[in-house]
């Protein structure tokens, strides 16, 4: 969808349907299901990508935000993960700089996700989490921050290695996501830095 000199805008729509059953140990599913598993999900997400060519020192990349909707349903006799829906809205940024050097295709992505509080309704599976001295069922609101960043450069002949940092939850923000089955003892994970480097041989 064309918006202006290089410009372009890309809509995107999507839906995710996931169902999981299981039976209870030594009972086939060939013999009928039991109701022991029943867990499942449906995932509706709306993105919009705004793609831009040369700007300034910036090569080309791409703005956009996402929005997501997640209910989850539990109705087993075994409770492996918690229900109830969750929404996100998150924005992102990737964006390429121009060549300079011996630095070649370098990159940044910053995004941005935001989860809104949630309350478990009494009776949902681990409410009682929230009347125990520890943990919870409920979840506040929270915000993450993710980076990732890379470029290449000649390291044998004109074949190029990559050297790549990827930060997962940027400030370490303590949070709890609520539809994890850990959230009643645990908090979700922290800052995760990853950095690799990629070197080709042969060829």
């Amino acid at each position: 969808m064309p918006l202006a000199s290089d410009w372009e805008l890309k809509p995107t729509l999507s839906w995710q349907h996931n169902l999981r059953r299981a039976n209870r140990p030594g009972q086939p599913l060939s013999a009928g299901y039991d109701g022991t598993i029943h867990l499942e999900f449906d995932r509706y997400v709306a993105q919009l990508e705004a793609i831009h060519g040369p700007l300034g020192p910036l090569d080309g990349g791409t703005l956009g935000a996402e929005y997501s909707n997640k209910i989850q349903y539990s109705r087993g006799t075994t409770v492996l993960a918690p229900g109830g829906e969750v929404s996100n809205l998150a924005l992102f940024a990737f964006e390429r700089f121009a060549e300079r050097g011996p630095i070649r295709e370098p990159y940044l992505t910053l995004g941005m996700r935001h989860a809104a509080a949630k309350d478990a309704a009494p009776g949902e599976p681990f409410a009682q989490f929230d009347q125990l001295p520890f943990g919870t069922a409920s979840t506040e609101a929270y915000t993450l921050a993710d980076l990732d960043l890379g470029f290449a450069f000649r390291a044998f002949g004109n074949r190029l290695a990559r050297v790549d940092l990827t930060v997962r939850n940027l400030f370490d923000t303590e949070y709890r996501d609520f539809l994890d089955t850990y959230k009643g003892y645990a908090l979700s994970p922290g800052r995760d830095i990853r950095v690799s480097l990629s070197v080709p041989f042969g060829g």
